[in-house]
């Protein structure tokens, strides 16, 4: 006798039937008790202890992978997102914005690997400069007239310059690079996207959470909406955008897959059309700067070169007529009187700012007049010179006469045989991933550096704020060269172990 199937459809069905509703029975009872807990704790220890759950995950996930917390914490400080969460959510408490969380991961984690496994700081190096940066800030603060407030400035240098320590440290295999650059990417994506869609749709009420702030501008008679993202600031936004272009660009030409091409052609355009839209002189100066640097250093070939030309004629047609205004005026100087500058009243604020850091420099030579002391020194100069009719606080629009004139020419020859070894770094980087047959990452190292110089290039006419997030390229520049000599190291070893086996 053939023995009954007690698996039948209409048995099986009867049973996921009834495993459903028990799941679904559980689920109701969880959810309740999860209910309650929440009610308690929420009640007895405040709502912000809710965020501990959230936190202790992320933590576990930065402690199993490291790369990942790094790439947040370099996206997170370099896009401002604390800041934005800091003006926009004041009732937030700091301590729990985005960056502050994942550095105290990061630097536990730092910590325990240095003194429990005894990993070796790599690269660290190489970054040891810093280390005579801030010596000499220390010194600048101490002697200057103001020195309380060059000692703020002093604490706050130190904290940006150990971002560039933190991710030395982890970043270490050309993964991680990768990881950091298309994170990069990916927050460039989302921010610039909102960026074109508020002026594309004139919401200017609506700053998306404050993901797409903006600035109110008046030029030769015309007033602009300029786009500020979370900076708060067009040109500082404008800034960071540059660096992503370069990359955009280089992933564009290179990658093989197409969906990626797609996800850089996106970045390219919307960064693009981002830059355009915060209605800055220095960006559009500089993004011709950058991307004629890559161009000629690269030689791409043919294809790419018409890929880029027809994508370049199809952004212009997006240029803002009012933005062409705003360019005209870079023009707009009288050779007979170079100080009659156009009406613009930014111009001659600048012009007034820099002539006073110059005149600072001259009067004191050696060291300037200290950390973070210009603003102290300013109006004393500004009265004399006659341009600037302003009685606030102001800084040099041009980051290396505010060096000059703080720190004289000792300090401004440390920081630029700093950036010397970093950019060295970075060409060593690129030369190693060839030398190697590392095609790609060469691409990207050298996608980077022109960011990177675009971004130091559009110091000349823009003050040293928001210096977190220069820390924070400056970090990932040192990391290039440690990559490509822990890759050649890989590569050495695998050779020796394919000898040793056919031997």
């Amino acid at each position: 006798m053939k023995p009954e199937n007690l698996f039948t459809p209409s048995s099986l069905s009867d049973r996921t039937s009834v495993q459903s509703n028990i799941l679904s029975g559980i689920f109701f009872v969880l959810a309740i008790a999860a209910g309650i807990v929440v009610a308690f704790v929420g009640g007895e220890f405040g709502w912000i202890s809710l965020f501990a759950l959230p936190a202790l995950v992320v933590g576990i996930a930065i402690l199993l992978q490291p790369d990942f917390g790094v790439a947040a914490f370099a996206v997170v400080v370099y896009i401002q997102l604390n800041r934005a969460i800091s003006i926009y959510y004041p009732g937030f408490p700091t301590y729990l914005s985005p960056a502050y969380p994942l550095l105290g991961a990061l630097l536990f984690l730092l910590i325990w690997r240095l003194f429990i496994y005894g990993d070796r700081p790599e690269g660290w190096k190489r970054a040891s400069m810093i280390f005579v940066l801030m010596a000499f800030w220390l010194f600048s603060a101490i002697t200057a007239d103001d020195s309380a407030l060059g000692l703020i400035k002093f604490q706050k240098y130190v904290e940006n310059s150990l971002f560039a320590f933190v991710i030395v440290f982890f970043v270490q295999r050309p993964t991680s690079l990768r990881r950091i650059i298309w994170s990069f990417l990916a927050a460039g994506i989302f921010t610039a996207i909102l960026t074109v869609f508020q002026n594309l749709t004139s919401t200017y009420a609506n700053n998306y959470g404050g993901f797409a702030q903006w600035e109110y501008s008046s030029t030769n008679g015309t007033t602009n909406y300029r786009a500020a993202g979370l900076y708060g600031n067009a040109n500082a936004y404008a800034q960071s955008l540059i660096v992503l272009v370069p990359l955009a660009l280089d992933r564009l030409w290179h990658e093989k897959r197409t969906f990626i091409r797609l996800i850089a052609a996106l970045a390219l355009v919307s960064c693009t059309l981002a830059i355009f839209f915060t209605y800055s002189r220095n960006g559009f100066v500089t993004l011709i700067f950058t991307l004629g640097f890559l161009i000629a250093i690269r030689r791409p070939n043919i294809m790419p070169l018409m890929i880029t030309g027809v994508l370049a004629l199809l952004l212009l047609q997006f240029l803002p007529t009012t933005y062409l205004s705003r360019l005209s005026t870079l023009f707009q100087f009288s050779s007979s009187n170079p100080t009659s500058v156009v009406s613009d009243q930014s111009f001659r604020g600048r012009m007034s700012e820099n002539i006073a850091a110059w005149q600072m420099f001259q009067d004191n030579p050696l060291f300037g007049v200290g950390l973070d002391n210009f603003e102290v020194n300013y109006q004393d100069y500004s009265r004399k010179i006659g341009l600037d009719s302003r009685r606030t606080a102001r800084a040099p629009a041009s980051l290396y006469l505010e060096i000059l004139s703080e720190q004289g020419l000792v300090g401004t020859a440390i920081f630029f045989i700093f950036i010397a070894m970093v950019f060295r770094s970075l060409w060593n980087a690129k030369r190693i991933f060839t030398l190697l047959e590392m095609e790609d990452d060469a691409h990207i190292t050298l996608a980077f550096l022109s960011g990177l110089l675009g971004y130091m290039f559009f110091y000349i006419s823009k003050s040293g704020s928001y210096s977190n997030a220069f820390w924070i390229l400056l970090g990932i520049a040192l990391s290039f060269e440690q990559v490509a000599k822990n890759s050649r190291i890989e590569q050495q070893e695998i050779r020796q172990d394919a000898l040793q086996r056919y031997q």
